[in-house]
């Protein structure tokens, strides 16, 4: 716990001191004083231990060779292989489009979609160069770009100076990462947790509607106990149900009793003319079917559609409907 609070400090009020706090970043700086905490403080003087790198897992590591993948040929392994494939690439785009949104939030950038296309072809290309050097593929990292940013990171040469650092450290300098402590790396987690978090989703919650409440639950249940990919397919199935629920009530109509109205050169004593506003689709049929009833509406109706949408095949046969209604 100690370790934790004091780098949570670090990161937390490091960056506010004048001249100093820029120049070196607040999670480097917590990391070293953690590990002169734990190796110095702890372990030396008062004969404590906490859990480091080294006796949590070997960081050291070879540069990455070449091996031509070999492609399977029976049904079963391509299916699998497909399955996997699919499922991996939407978990890994939608990651790093919400984690490039949430870049542009921390630093008041205005998104652009040709930014996350770029995201993303780039992250193809490298996961297929991933493949044939027996590299597991990968996504953006909300975490290291958090980090990255509240260190004042701006461009994508920290992304690409980052990678190049960890390569480094797994290949020759491995035995500098295994002396941190797990409590240290904790803590600069919690600050990214801490930055990342959208705090309103608990006003959302408590004051929003409540389908957009429901469907935060949803995602992030399906997400934490399935996967990602699903949980979003989720929400999204939902958020469309939801959708053509609210557009269902959204349907209306000017009603005008019109008398000796000419149509077509002939003189009618009365007619119906309504005006039809909103998107008609099989959510919104009924609604729109009940504008009309047969026993108490005059024998000629004109109805308007400008101003209205038909959007599916449920709204052109609810229109052919009425009119065999009143041949």
């Amino acid at each position: 716990l100690f370790h934790v609070a004091i780098c949570m400090a670090i990161m937390k009020f490091y960056p506010k001191v004048p001249y100093v706090g820029r120049m070196v970043p607040s999670s480097l700086v917590a990391l070293l004083v953690g590990t002169f905490v734990e190796h110095v403080i702890f372990r030396k003087l008062l004969h404590i231990e906490t859990r480091t790198v080294e006796e949590t897992a070997e960081m050291s590591g070879d540069l990455p060779k070449f091996d031509w993948p070999q492609i399977p040929t029976d049904s079963d392994t391509v299916n699998t292989v497909l399955i996997y494939a699919v499922t991996l690439a939407a978990i890994g785009g939608v990651e790093s489009v919400l984690t490039l949104q949430a870049c542009n939030e921390i630093t008041d950038t205005v998104p652009k979609i040709s930014d996350s296309n770029q995201e993303l072809f780039a992250q193809g290309a490298a996961n297929l160069v991933c493949g044939i050097f027996r590299a597991m593929g990968g996504d953006a990292m909300i975490g290291q770009s958090t980090i990255n940013i509240m260190n004042g990171a701006r461009y994508r040469v920290s992304s690409t100076m980052s990678g190049v650092f960890m390569l480094l450290f797994v290949v020759g300098l491995s035995g500098f990462i295994e002396l941190l402590p797990i409590a240290t790396l904790t803590g600069v987690l919690f600050m990214v947790v801490l930055s990342t978090f959208q705090w309103k989703t608990f006003l959302i919650l408590r004051y929003g509607r409540l389908s957009d409440g429901a469907t935060i639950i949803i995602v992030t249940l399906m997400a934490v106990f399935l996967n990602l990919a699903v949980g979003i397919a989720a929400g999204i199935v939902f958020s469309a149900l939801v959708h053509a629920w609210d557009s269902a009530n959204h349907v209306d109509a000017d009603i005008v009793l019109r008398p000796d109205m000419i149509i077509n050169g002939e003189l009618y004593p009365l007619v119906k003319f309504v005006h039809v506003k909103g998107a008609i689709f099989f959510s919104s049929c009924s609604n729109f079917i009940n504008l009309f009833n047969v026993k108490e509406d005059p024998p000629v109706i004109v109805i308007d559609f400008k101003d209205a949408l038909i959007i599916d095949h449920s709204a052109v046969a609810a229109i052919q409907g009425i009119t065999h209604r009143f041949d």
